[in-house]
């Protein structure tokens, strides 16, 4: 059975969005295109956290293409991500992971009829066993 989910909601203003103002301000439109990209990556693998190493990171760099992206550019992107709290530093620098509060939120509300396993060391919502009956 799939982990992640093959359907997510996005705000239809997350341009507006300051943290993506900030992204595209320090990094162009990439910011936030690697932002974007990421956010797919994670609801797309498990659905609420995806792993993020140098294989992960090489892998990634190679998929969007040399002529936007290059090992880099995505630092400086991630850099900017993770000041601008796309991305919880915390879980990644704990455990090599990318995610947030927000997409285990949507990930959890997408997956509310069917039954899900979630790494309790990964949860950034901490509610989520006793307000999800479908979480183990």
């Amino acid at each position: 059975m799939k982990n992640g989910i093959e359907y997510c909601p996005v705000n239809t203003n997350i341009f507006e969005d300051d943290k993506f103002a900030l992204m595209e301000c320090d990094n162009d439109i990439v910011g936030s295109y690697v932002a974007i990209r990421l956010m797919l990556k994670i609801y797309d693998s498990e659905g609420y956290f995806c792993y993020w190493g140098e294989d992960e990171r090489k892998l990634f760099v190679k998929r969007v293409g040399s002529k936007l992206l290059d090992l880099n550019k995505l630092d400086a992107c991630m850099d900017s991500i993770f000041e601008r709290g796309f991305f919880s530093r915390d879980a990644y620098d704990k455990y090599r992971i990318l995610t947030s509060r927000g997409i285990q939120k949507r990930f959890l509300e997408a997956v509310s009829r069917r039954q899900v396993s979630m790494i309790r060391e990964y949860l950034l919502v901490p509610e989520a066993p006793a307000k999800y009956g479908n979480v183990k």
